[in-house]
């Protein structure tokens, strides 16, 4: 990768280098920094994006606890624009530097103890007893499913997941376990987390509580992931998937799902989403509105999500036309969460 002109923010950096470096992948990424080394300004940002932010370094880049701890990577490279339009000679642009430096570090800092703070503030003694109780097991199944699927998908020792891909895991083990033994606890539990998240927060950031009075399975159905670029996600999904059917088969449910679906943006994505489901080893084929491949029901059906209208069509096929009981996995690719307007997923 190469970096013509270095962006001052550093996620935008982290993810440039995301997108080039992936799971699996047998060679080192090599990212250059063109510099001018009689601007001084230009020799201080890199500086700091090197040494503050360890940008350049280590197998994924900087990372993750430092640059989880920046508020917003655009008000970072404001700061640097006011350096370089209100500086004017090396000695100011050095006192400038410095001082934005100490500022992030004790915003750094300040940001990683509030965060081990909140987390043991936030789980209460009733959260602990089920993490006890629960904990063990979840391990024992994370482990089996890693080993099976790392040995799948690469013929390789078992995956050793890194911690973020360790607590989405756990997360999903720890939500399914519930979600299909006791789905109104569950409810209720998000509630009263949700009550705690909005004790301080204005009306219009406050989230709306499940309604504890309705059917607790419809309402906890769907549940979204945000990661990085670059963090393995695909992955991730396999895993899912496998821990989906885990879960379907210990509670004698498998006979009840009707479909498994992949939703992605292109044609381009369900064909490397088609690659990698066989290098996994996971039954997989594109959606075929014309008849039910030979592994229907038990593969997984990747579908463009332009061909998904309201009505039949030469090319498209009708959202109603899909009976019920699927498991719906989607991709909105680099769509990310900012885009603002109602996704076509969210039908």
């Amino acid at each position: 990768m190469v970096n013509y002109d270095l962006p001052w923010n550093p996620q935008r950096i982290e993810q440039r280098i995301g997108r080039c470096h992936r799971y699996g992948q047998k060679h080192d990424v090599v990212v250059i920094n063109f510099l001018n080394e009689r601007n001084e300004a230009d020799r201080r940002v890199l500086e700091l994006l090197t040494e503050k932010f360890s940008l350049f370094s280590g197998v994924f880049g900087a990372s993750d606890d430092v640059l989880g701890s920046i508020e917003s990577g655009v008000d970072f490279e404001k700061r640097i624009l006011a350096i370089y339009q209100e500086c004017r000679t090396p000695q100011e642009i050095d006192a400038a530097f410095k001082a934005l430096q100490d500022e992030m570090e004790e915003q750094i800092r300040s940001r990683l103890d509030d965060t081990r703070r909140a987390l043991f503030e936030h789980f209460d003694e009733d959260v602990h007893q089920r993490m006890r109780m629960q904990l063990a097991d979840a391990k024992a199944q994370l482990d089996r499913v890693g080993q099976r699927f790392w040995s799948l998908t690469r013929g390789e020792p078992a995956i050793v997941w890194k911690y973020f891909q360790y607590l989405t895991l756990l997360f999903t083990e720890l939500y399914l376990d519930r979600y299909f033994t006791d789905p109104n606890g569950l409810l209720k539990a998000l509630n009263a987390q949700v009550v705690a998240y909005n004790a301080d927060k204005p009306d219009p950031d406050q989230i709306g509580l499940l309604d504890e009075q309705a059917d607790a399975w419809s309402q906890l159905n769907k549940v979204a992931y945000w990661s990085a670029t670059g963090s393995g996600k695909t992955l991730l999904m396999h895993a899912n998937i496998l821990q989906y059917q885990h879960y379907l088969d210990k509670h004698g449910r498998r006979r009840e799902l009707n479909r498994i679906l992949l939703l992605t943006p292109n044609e381009g994505l369900s064909l490397q989403h088609l690659r990698e489901f066989e290098t996994a080893g996971i039954p997989a084929e594109l959606f075929n509105k014309d008849g039910r491949g030979l592994f229907a029901g038990h593969a997984v059906e990747i579908l463009d999500i332009h061909k998904l209208k309201d009505e039949m069509g030469d090319k498209t096929i009708a959202i109603d036309a899909f009976e019920g009981n699927n498991l719906v996995l989607v991709d909105e690719g680099h769509r990310g969460a900012s885009a603002g307007e109602e996704s076509e997923y969210d039908r």
